[in-house]
């Protein structure tokens, strides 16, 4: 066991996450329904649920690790001032900066798995 959380599934599916237009992620639903297929709506809804989800277990502990190194590159870059040296709080805050930008970037892919559920959630309703 190496700790390292892989999978090629969750690989190709985040990128695509940014290509999405969450907006339009049901269309496939209502598809199904116009062509007369209402029953595999639900096979579909269930299905992209568990893939939403696998990818949420996928995006969500990376999200909180780099929240804890933005936080700990904080403490550092303070400790460096503390004991007056500029260069290692300039070099830790940087490192702060990159784990904050790669925090939003999780944080937008979690948004937009969590407006995908949602949408198919109110799918699920009608079906």
């Amino acid at each position: 066991m190496t700790g390292v959380s892989d999978s090629r599934q969750i690989r190709d599916f985040i990128p695509l996450l940014s290509r999405l237009n969450v907006d339009q992620w049901d269309q496939p639903l209502h598809e199904a329904i116009n062509d007369g297929n209402k029953d595999r709506v639900p096979q579909l809804i269930d299905q992209a649920l568990a893939d939403i989800r696998v990818a949420w277990d996928d995006v969500h502990p990376q999200y909180k690790a780099a929240l804890a190194e933005k936080k700990s590159w904080q403490k550092v870059a303070i400790a460096a001032l503390k004991k007056d040296r500029e260069d290692l709080a300039r070099a830790a805050l940087q490192r702060k900066r990159f784990y904050q930008k790669r925090a939003e970037e999780l944080e937008s892919k979690l948004d937009q798995l969590a407006k995908m559920t949602e949408n198919l959630l109110k799918n699920q309703a009608y079906a």
